[in-house]
């Protein structure tokens, strides 16, 4: 799908899923894994990026973009020119944390997909898991 897709002028991203597939897996076919698709962008969290070694992807150029979200911590962007920290919103009223990273995962790929600039990714990203934050489940709760 990924060969399609870059054929097709698509960009393509990856998310590294969770530590422990990492771990079941081992960190080096996961690097070899997800460096067969020749994604634009690879979304981890911290643990996962650590665990795979990923910013070394970005240093060595096998990977134009690493995106490590920590949490209510910084949301840092690497890629080959540095490393860029932004801040996350504090969230009021958080109900539950389920799915966050995915509508994390969600708000940055719409408008990445449509190529627009990362930090615009990036807030959408927060606004998208901060929806979820506020809902019960794995919900976008009422429209904004």
């Amino acid at each position: 799908m990924a060969d399609e897709a870059h054929a097709a002028g698509i960009r393509v991203a990856a998310d590294a899923s969770s530590t422990s597939l990492v771990a079941a897996v081992g960190a080096r076919e996961m690097r070899a894994r997800l460096l067969a698709l020749r994604p634009g962008a690879l979304l981890c969290t911290r643990g996962e990026s650590d665990a795979l070694g990923a910013e070394a992807l970005v240093a060595d150029g096998s990977l134009p973009l690493l995106v490590v979200k920590d949490g209510a911590a910084p949301t840092r962007i690497v890629t080959r020119a540095g490393t860029v920290a932004r801040a996350v919103e504090p969230v009021a009223g958080v109900v539950d944390t389920t799915g966050a990273g995915d509508a994390f995962a969600a708000g940055f790929l719409a408008p990445w997909a449509e190529g627009a600039p990362i930090e615009a990714c990036i807030g959408a990203a927060h606004a998208a898991a901060a929806r979820v934050l506020r809902s019960p489940g794995a919900t976008l709760g009422d429209a904004p």
